[in-house]
């Protein structure tokens, strides 16, 4: 489960590109000052963005509700970059990527209203325009346009450990790659969109728990170094209980009690994003990190 929840992750934090369609402006500003303001815009604007995620949207049924409170942000930030009145040399190139805003905005209003559209958009980055905004906008010097890393960081070198712990962390790597090779199948099936149905966690959860309980059973069988026991022994720990969660939420999938679902879920996304930091840290290559 944990690297479904990465495989989530990486959808969205892609999404976050669409809260950062920001500018600000006077007339006829210079590139740097053009840049430079509309940098700023973009940085609060993310900052915005990241809160609604405080409601991690959990069915496909949430995702009207998650872009009606997102829409505003996106139309917002669009209007204050239309106001910013780019220097002349570069008004075509800022236009173009404007448009690619106006479109975004648009998607997400559809989103409002059409939850399957919503869950593919969600999915998929925020969207084609949403995507070809960032791309364009970080061409043009918005970098902060662009969504955050959410790699927690570069992977430590294995060069770098002791032999103990780089035979280790190779044994824990080769566990966690066959659990991420066991469960994409069942990704593709039931998350090819998220967030999904019910049906789909139904189907889901009771049998890529399992397996997830599987992995984990064969990295604490693993012998690490011995100075290092106790802490990978309190990343399983969160892990294990991780799983707990994951298995009351596989019941009320099961029970089709929505509710249930949700308060189930919720808790388990901060949760691996803890348990993924801690073995990144760690040293892991495959186990936790996220590229």
């Amino acid at each position: 489960m944990e690297d479904v929840v990465r495989w989530m992750r990486g959808a969205l934090a892609a999404i976050g590109v669409a809260a950062l369609l920001a500018g600000c402006g006077d007339k006829a500003l210079a590139k740097d000052a053009y840049v430079q303001r509309g940098n700023a815009i973009c940085d609060a604007s993310h900052q915005r963005f990241d809160a609604l995620f405080g409601d991690f949207p959990v069915l496909q049924s949430d995702v009207p509700a998650f872009f009606k409170k997102a829409t505003p942000i996106v139309r917002d930030q669009v209007a204050k970059l239309r106001d910013l009145h780019a220097p002349a040399p570069n008004h075509g190139e800022v236009k173009r990527f404007l448009a690619l805003g106006d479109r975004a905005v648009a998607d997400y209003e559809r989103a409002q209203r059409d939850e399957t559209f919503g869950a593919k958009i969600f999915t998929e980055n925020g969207g084609k325009n949403t995507e070809g905004f960032s791309k364009q906008a970080a061409a043009y010097g918005l970098t902060k346009c662009k969504s955050d890393d959410q790699s927690g960081g570069p992977k430590l070198d294995p060069a770098t450990f002791s032999p103990e712990k780089r035979a280790y962390v190779s044994q824990a790597d080769a566990v966690c790659k066959r659990s991420i090779d066991q469960q994409k199948p069942l990704e593709d099936k039931y998350l090819a969109t998220f967030p999904p149905t019910m049906d789909a966690w139904s189907g889901f959860i009771p049998q890529a728990l399992p397996l997830e309980r599987a992995k984990l059973a064969d990295l604490r069988r693993l012998n690490p170094p011995a100075a290092d026991k106790a802490t990978i022994e309190g990343i399983w720990n969160k892990n294990q209980a991780l799983n707990d969660k994951i298995e009351a939420a596989g019941r009320a999938a099961a029970a089709k009690d929505e509710n249930a679902l949700r308060s189930a879920l919720k808790p388990t996304f901060s949760g691996f994003d803890e348990v993924e930091g801690a073995e990144r840290q760690y040293g892991f290559q495959v186990c936790g990190p996220t590229d």
